[in-house]
């Protein structure tokens, strides 16, 4: 899990997801406080990262993982 900054955006986005890819990450989550949004990425087998949700306060939306068996957070908890 990321936590971006205006600061550490770029870096957070971009380089970090190429790095987790080259150490086979299986998944990573981009929590943006300024957006309220969690972008959820999983790695697929060309070694890239596919999004495979983007979610957000606004729409009143849950993360879940599948690693997690029966964890699920809700934005309003995560951002509240």
């Amino acid at each position: 899990m990321e936590i971006v900054s205006e600061s550490s955006r770029g870096r957070d986005e971009e380089a970090k997801r190429h790095l987790y890819a080259r150490h086979v990450v299986s998944g990573y989550w981009i929590v943006d406080p300024v957006t309220e949004t969690v972008k959820v990425y999983r790695l697929e087998g060309g070694g890239d990262y596919l999004r495979v949700a983007e979610l957000s306060l606004e729409a009143g939306d849950s993360l879940d993982c599948p690693l997690f068996p029966g964890f699920s957070l809700s934005l309003s908890e995560l951002f509240g």
